[in-house]
């Protein structure tokens, strides 16, 4: 993460020393790339996450636990869906399937 941080400083450093001193040149070195910076820098441990649970699903273990959740979730009266941390739009089906 430092490494694309740096990258992200050094580009924004040459943007500025590039760019005539105004607001635009303002608006891009100190706004605009820093802040895609910021957003990019969390790829890598989104990455891993969704690698860490992609492997989680392959092995089956992620389907016993909505197992297991959906059956707890049945003695509440409420849908195993909206436990489902893989599926982020199950919760969104199932409240609009079901009208609430």
């Amino acid at each position: 993460m430092d490494l694309i941080d740096g990258f992200f400083a050094e580009l924004s450093g040459s943007i500025r020393d590039i760019l005539p001193a105004g607001p635009i040149s303002s608006l891009i070195s100190e706004g605009i790339i820093p802040g895609i910076g910021g957003v990019v820098i969390f790829i890598p441990q989104i990455a891993m996450l969704f690698g860490f649970l992609a492997i989680l699903e392959d092995t089956g273990y992620m389907s016993r636990v909505v197992f297991l959740d959906g059956s707890l979730d049945a003695t509440i009266w409420t849908s195993w869906q909206k436990c489902c941390p893989i599926n982020l739009w199950c919760s969104l089906c199932d409240t609009w399937g079901n009208g609430r």
